[in-house]
């Protein structure tokens, strides 16, 4: 299946503005493969991979504090059906959408 540009573009712009860090374009596009493809697991660990870049910026305190900012907001923001929710409307997944809608609702 063909990954639309539109979709990393939101997906980015989403983690970006939640987790306060920089993405790179070719990770947003590896995460949206991976909600495509159905590989959970595969997502947390290329997110987990972004994230840990990001954690080389700061010093060994600075970093901690910013894991744990991350991680909570992580907790606390359901990421992952919030991106599943976007890749679902980008590209016409219309069951999948009105289900991550549900679960957010709920």
């Amino acid at each position: 299946m063909e990954i639309n540009e539109n979709c990393v573009k939101q997906v980015k712009a989403y983690l970006e503005e939640t987790l306060k860090i920089n993405i790179d374009e070719e990770d947003a596009r590896d995460l949206v493969e991976c909600i495509l493809k159905k590989y959970y697991a595969l997502f947390w660990d290329k997110l987990q991979d972004v994230i840990f870049e990001h954690l080389h910026y700061f010093d060994s305190i600075s970093r901690v504090y910013e894991h744990w900012r991350i991680c909570n907001v992580i907790k606390t923001s359901k990421i992952l059906t919030k991106v599943e929710s976007i890749v679902a409307l980008y590209h016409e997944d219309y069951d999948t959408l009105a289900d991550k809608i549900t679960d957010l609702l709920s």
